[in-house]
């Protein structure tokens, strides 16, 4: 008899299966935000066709980064984290069925549009901190870029491929449906993070105990000495102001410049998002064989030089095959950084310094978005992407040693 060999086996077992849930959870919750990734900006094109205020959709659900994102992170580490994410999808469930009831009654004046895209945003600073927070509690280290890229699949299959697809049919039938599948998705994701409770590491001594404002000064302190969290952080800041730039225009690229079919639209971001979920698998599978730092940097340039394809391009099947090159590689360098920050953040402030990244990169990703819309009202948007391209292969060269030196450094400081 082995009692302690067998309750090891029983608890690694466990939280196994709590990571499955959590994957779970996952799947359900991406496809439901699949459905309004691709029905809200149709929706609101049935409104005005002006490209700031089509781009300004992307700003409002993103803009609760800069004003809860660091915060959110004291949060994350004080409370129990599958208790915390499963709380914000009720919430979430409660808040995306009451939108569905007003579209379903054409009681849905822009600002509404508006409204829910920032009340949903308010809730994605603690939820994604908290997700990123407690993957490390449920995967061993050698293990947490395979799991990342797990995640990363997940979301692409959901909110980029089958969700989308599914979401644009939807709303053929009834403008309000996609929200209400969104709303069932929230709820059937609350259930699974039911399982999750209770794996999360307990909060410190300090995290628990000081205030507010001292625990955010800490995870702020750590975030500056933590040179590759730092440099990492930068350079995703700098590409995504120049996503932003394209992602916040890509409806009306999709029905003006390709004069893609309103239907088609989901299927256009579907086909981008297979590229994701590949990304995401390529990642997990390259995360033990290759440099993490350096699949980071290549994915960025890859990114920069298809946004130029886009915006030279009017055709439809080679839009559709440089979307989807785009989301490959776009998948490989986020789950590459996602795994940078895990493995070299202390664990006790790691949802602090996630939301502050996260929040740094949402920033740059907001001034991106309206710069990008007023760009295209005086340019028009092929030229939009192609600057946002030669931005993002600059973006590449500026932080690539920056990025692979610090990441090197910090791997030969853990080994010795």
């Amino acid at each position: 008899m082995d009692p302690l060999g067998r309750r090891s086996r029983v608890w690694r077992r466990r939280r196994r299966n709590a990571y499955r849930y959590l994957l779970g959870a996952a799947y359900t919750s991406y496809l439901g935000d699949g459905l309004v990734v691709a029905a809200l900006p149709l929706l609101a094109t049935t409104l005005t066709r002006r490209p700031l205020l089509i781009s300004g959709l992307l700003t409002s659900q993103q803009l609760p980064w800069l004003l809860f994102g660091i915060p959110a992170g004291a949060v994350v580490d004080r409370l129990e984290r599958g208790n915390l994410m499963r709380s914000i999808d009720i919430s979430r469930m409660l808040i995306t069925a009451l939108f569905s009831l007003a579209v379903a009654l054409r009681r849905d004046p822009i600002w509404l549009l508006y409204a829910f895209a920032l009340v949903l945003g308010t809730f994605q600073p603690p939820f994604s901190g908290a997700t990123n927070s407690l993957l490390p509690d449920l995967v061993p280290a050698d293990a947490l870029g395979r799991a990342n890229g797990q995640l990363m699949v997940a979301q692409s299959i959901g909110e980029q491929t089958a969700g989308p697809a599914l979401g644009s049919f939807l709303y053929s039938l009834a403008k309000a449906l996609p929200f209400a599948g969104d709303s069932l998705s929230f709820a059937l994701s609350a259930v699974f993070l039911g399982r999750v409770r209770g794996w999360s590491s307990p909060p410190t001594e300090e995290s628990a105990g000081s205030g507010v404002i001292s625990s955010l000064r800490l995870g702020l302190s750590e975030w500056r000495k933590n040179s590759v969290v730092k440099s990492t952080t930068l350079m995703l800041s700098t590409i995504t102001f120049f996503q932003s730039m394209v992602f916040g225009l890509l409806v009306l690229y999709a029905l003006e410049q390709i004069h893609l079919p309103r239907v088609d639209y989901g299927l256009f971001l579907a086909v981008a998002a297979l590229g994701n979920a590949a990304g995401g698998t390529a990642a997990a599978a390259l995360s033990g064989r290759a440099n993490i730092s350096h699949l980071v940097v290549v994915g960025i340039a890859i990114v920069g030089a298809t946004w130029i394809g886009l915006g030279l391009t009017h055709s439809i099947p080679v839009a559709f095959g440089v979307a989807a090159i785009e989301g490959l590689a776009t998948s490989i360098a986020s789950v590459a950084a996602t795994t940078l920050r895990q493995l070299y953040t202390k664990r006790e402030v790691l949802g602090r310094v996630t939301t502050f990244s996260r929040s740094l990169v949402v920033g740059a990703g907001l001034l991106g978005s309206i710069f990008g819309g007023l760009l295209a009202s005086a340019h028009g948007i092929s030229t939009t992407m192609v600057i946002a391209g030669l931005g993002g292969i600059g973006t590449a060269c500026v932080f690539a040693l920056p990025v692979v030196r610090s990441a090197t450094r910090s791997s030969r400081a853990q080994r010795s």
